[in-house]
């Protein structure tokens, strides 16, 4: 017998195997396909909601939203790095200016600060006066700030 004889019954055998499996690989793609149709159709439903939730919040509440935004704005600033072209522009006297503004703005703070604490001090003083309390303390409980001892940042 010849070695390239095959027997017709093998041939259809495997035929037959390989139309079983494209049967099943078909009906496998068809299920993932629908499946996948409704996955997207619930992504999109979920988008619509959820797109309609924020409309509903922005109408209820935008001067949150608003600054909620900004928030996000400013946090997306300080995580992006700065660039050599905007380290040029900025640098120099535009830097020199900013960072003094910053330093008046720290200054007038801690001067707040200050004034608040006195106040707050001098009131409750003159409560504890008023209803007979004596606010009298050790040297080691006394306020940095009746001293002086507290310096500027």
């Amino acid at each position: 017998m010849d070695a390239e004889h095959h027997d017709p019954d093998d041939a259809r055998g495997v035929i037959g195997t390989l139309r079983e499996r494209v049967s099943t690989l078909r009906g496998a793609l068809a299920n993932g396909m629908s499946d996948a149709g409704t996955r997207v159709e619930n992504a999109r439903t979920q988008a619509t909601t959820r797109g309609r939730s924020m409309a509903h919040a922005v109408a209820e509440n935008p001067l949150g939203i608003t600054l909620g935004a900004m928030a996000l704005g400013v946090l997306a600033g300080l995580i992006v790095p700065i660039t050599k072209l905007e380290r040029e522009r900025i640098g120099g006297p535009v830097r020199d200016a900013m960072l003094a503004q910053r330093q008046a703005a720290v200054e007038h703070a801690v001067e707040t600060a200050r004034e608040i604490v006195h106040d707050t001090l001098q009131a409750a003083r003159s409560s504890a006066r008023v209803h007979g309390v004596t606010m009298e303390r050790s040297d080691s409980e006394k306020s940095p700030f009746a001293s002086g001892d507290v310096k500027e940042v």
